[in-house]
């Protein structure tokens, strides 16, 4: 659904239609599923590699940055006990390290779209889990010149399967205005700065509950800008959910 498509948001499905189960065995035809960690074939990962997977455990995590291991006196930790961001909740499932790092690289950057099909039912168990309640599902978008050169957003694909999952919709009703530098090894600072205004989200959000995702979060820059966007043009609340979460930042 393009961005400026200005139908209302579509009702939420029962049940995946003949045609995206149609679609999944194509892409399974065409992208047959190799894990990511020791390349055996018929699995996007196999249950060795899922047992090296640094995970996440909701239990432990800060209730509001989605921290591991936090002390969350009074609700949230010491991350983000002065956060301001317009993201309201973060969770993520597991630390961007190990055979998930090579997961969410093949996903990205080595065509492997068809990944999303292994990665969108754990997003969605995140949310469960999270008890959160949406009304629609919206990726980070990219810039129009870095998908035409990637071919596909990691982050639609992962919205659109975890979408599927939930039998919520999935919305691109937020794009990226401003082609932004990479975030890689900027500090927090600098990517707060990065992709300030580098969003505009349709004035069809208004009273949403979003639920925005993205492949990983490192400082939960472009988490935030995206998500004040969105609280721009009136959407009531905003949480968001990754893949990964790489764990040596504050989300500042």
């Amino acid at each position: 659904m393009d961005v400026t498509d200005e139908r209302p948001l579509p009702a939420r499905p029962t049940a995946p239609s003949v045609a995206s189960r149609a679609w999944q065995g194509l892409l399974s035809i065409v992208f047959p599923p190799v894990c990511a960690g020791c390349r055996v074939s018929g699995t996007w990962m196999c249950r060795h590699c899922v047992e090296l997977m640094p995970l996440l455990d909701p239990a432990t995590v800060c209730p509001t940055c989605g921290a591991p291991d936090m002390d969350t006196t009074g609700g949230t930790c010491d991350h983000c006990r002065d956060w301001r961001g317009e993201v309201r909740a973060l969770r993520s499932y597991a630390v961007h390290d190990s055979v998930m790092r090579e997961a969410v690289h093949r996903l990205k950057y080595e065509g492997e779209s068809a990944r999303a099909q292994w990665a969108g039912p754990l997003l969605a168990g995140v949310v469960r889990s999270a008890g959160w309640q949406v009304d629609v599902i919206v990726p980070v978008p990219l810039h129009a010149r870095r998908l035409r050169k990637r071919g596909y957003n990691q982050a639609d694909v992962l919205a659109r399967e975890t979408a599927r999952v939930l039998g919520v919709p999935a919305s691109s009703r937020l794009m990226r205005v401003r082609d932004t530098r990479s975030q890689v090894g900027l500090d927090p600072g600098e990517r707060r700065e990065n992709v300030r205004q580098a969003f505009q989200a349709s004035p069809l959000l208004a009273a949403a509950r979003v639920l925005l995702i993205d492949d990983v979060v490192t400082t939960g820059a472009t988490l935030h800008a995206c998500a004040e966007a969105m609280r721009e043009v009136g959407a009531t609340d905003v949480v968001a959910v990754t893949l990964a979460r790489a764990v040596d930042h504050a989300l500042r």
